[in-house]
């Protein structure tokens, strides 16, 4: 895995957060609509799962995915990829979460406005 994440691209890399900051948005909503801890669980289970099957770029996980692989080494990532792909990966998360709210947001307060 650590392979995978330091050997993107930038553009690659950047998208890849960008998407995760998304999701991982996603569950923070669904997370709190949910009424029983049971539903909290799935949720979690099935946005970690839409996380890790496409290996989107989020900082926590892939932070201790490259961190991991260059402890064991079984990656020729070494540290520099590391803070790099850290660094994008906060920046990515942080816009993808931030791009979702305002859409969300934007879709509301047309919403609002047309009377729906």
């Amino acid at each position: 895995m650590g392979d995978t994440l330091t050997q993107r691209d930038l553009l690659a890399a950047t998208l890849s957060a960008v998407l995760a900051g998304a999701i991982i948005t996603l569950f923070t909503w669904l997370a709190e609509a949910a009424e029983s801890d049971l539903t909290r669980l799935f949720v979690a289970l099935l946005i970690g799962f839409v996380l890790l099957a496409p290996s989107t770029n989020h900082s926590v996980v892939g932070f201790g995915e490259v961190l991991l692989a260059i402890w064991s080494d079984t990656s020729s990532a070494d540290w520099l990829d590391l803070l790099r792909n850290t660094g994008v990966a906060v920046v990515g998360n942080l816009i993808g979460g931030v791009l979702l709210v305002a859409f969300v947001r934007s879709a509301q307060a047309q919403a609002t406005q047309s009377g729906g």
